[in-house]
């Protein structure tokens, strides 16, 4: 019975609730007491298995050795009928030291029916490969598990201080953990490795954040992709779509850059940055809208239900719009100032505010409006005085968002 402390919480029973699809009893334990002297237990755990391991790959080894021979004995006395076929060594070189030895010895090749071609393997020689693939199978476990309790103990910190109000009570699916754990244990690399502790810890936290093929994207991911992406996510907002306002933000990525991300599954392949956004009001009346970015966000009004804005945008695939939520997306204010500007000279109304919360059915920003100090810092603006015309209310405040805005093929202004 795993034995864990007391008052983990929820996340923490479900994560290690998951555990034991890889690890069992044993690495449960371990994790359990990462908190207190975790490395010790971690440490025995892969002792453990890597013994255990080495002795049952050894006594397959004996096992299917001690076949062979028993075999080639019951043909020799003939007290089987068999395929084999019996023939002196054909050495057409100069011999090697395993062959030298069959053929000092006068051992008989044995040759096998793998295939009608099949090239014949000396007794001795399949003992000796048999003892290699043995040994890289022990090997190539062990680094498998190393490879996993590294990916599990990032999410184990995680998810360690998550409150329970902030998980949800849904399982995470077995077929996602199977999934999820057949591509992790193979991820060597430590960034990579975060990466995919901070996927597992969102998936416990909330189940179905994190689809198959996101598993699949990320498993072939490579670190300059992760990189370049990483970089891409400064741009996106929380819906998947990453805006360009300016001429600077725009030279940031070129077409190799671009393309590389399409490869790798991370932006649709037809929208690039010749594409542009318009903003449409899907209820006919006056037009509100909201960018969402990290703890900012632009809102946007208009007193007709359409405008073509012009916008150029990269739009974020399914994976790549799970994968940017992960990511540290420390929006520069600048790109704030440059997105509000760009929306002005439409012209439409555009105030920085900050993101009070994001949900699926609700999006609400802050009354105050925001803007640049001499310094380059977000700072409230100063109210105006009573009488002074009153600041366009909030878009998104209390309500709920505007759908995304419609994309379109019309040339980049």
């Amino acid at each position: 019975m795993a034995i864990v402390p007391v008052n983990i919480g929820q996340a923490a029973e479900k994560f290690l609730e998951t555990v034991k699809w890889v690890g069992g009893p044993k690495m449960v334990r371990a994790l359990a007491s990462a908190n207190a002297d975790g490395v010790r237990e971690l440490a025995e755990a892969q002792a453990d298995a890597a013994r255990t391991l080495a002795q049952g790959h050894a006594d397959a080894a004996r096992t299917l050795a001690q076949g062979q021979v028993d075999a080639k004995k019951l043909i020799e006395l003939g007290a089987v009928e068999s395929r084999y076929e019996h023939r002196e060594p054909m050495l057409l070189d100069e011999p090697k030291p395993a062959e030298a030895i069959v053929s000092a010895a006068g051992t008989e090749r044995v040759e096998t029916e793998m295939a009608d071609d099949a090239e014949p393997i000396p007794l001795v020689r399949a003992k000796q490969l048999l003892d290699r693939a043995a040994e890289r199978s022990t090997l190539q476990a062990v680094r498998q598990q190393e490879n996993l309790e590294a990916v599990l103990q990032i999410a184990n910190e995680h998810i360690r201080d998550v409150k329970d109000e902030d998980v949800s009570g849904d399982p995470v699916d077995d077929t996602w953990k199977a999934r999820f754990f057949s591509a992790a244990q193979d991820i060597s690399d430590d960034e990579m490795r975060r990466l995919w502790g901070a996927v597992l810890a969102g998936e416990i936290k909330h189940p179905k954040s994190f689809s198959l093929r996101c598993l699949d994207v990320l498993r072939n991911l490579t670190n300059d992709e992760a990189r370049l992406f990483q970089r891409l996510a400064h741009f996106v907002d929380r819906e998947g779509t990453a805006i360009f306002p300016s001429k600077e933000a725009k030279g940031a990525f070129g077409l190799k850059d671009l393309a590389s991300l399409v490869d790798a599954g991370l932006i649709h392949p037809h929208v690039g940055l010749g594409t542009v956004m318009n903003y449409k009001s899907h209820d006919g009346g006056p037009l509100r809208a909201i960018h969402a970015f990290a703890e900012w966000a632009v809102t946007i009004e208009a007193d007709v239900p359409s405008v073509a804005a012009g916008l150029p945008t990269i739009l974020l695939t399914t994976a790549g719009t799970q994968l940017a939520a992960l990511t540290e997306r420390t929006i520069d204010p600048e790109h704030l100032v440059a997105l509000r500007t760009k929306v002005r000279s439409i012209p439409l109304r555009a105030e920085i505010r900050r993101l009070v919360s994001f949900g699926a059915d609700s999006v609400q920003a802050s009354e105050e409006t925001y803007d640049l100090d001499d310094s380059g810092r977000l700072v409230p603006n100063v109210p105006t005085d009573v009488g002074d015309s009153a600041e366009p209310e909030s878009a998104g405040v209390g309500t709920p968002p505007e759908k995304r805005p419609e994309m379109s093929s019309a040339p980049d202004p």
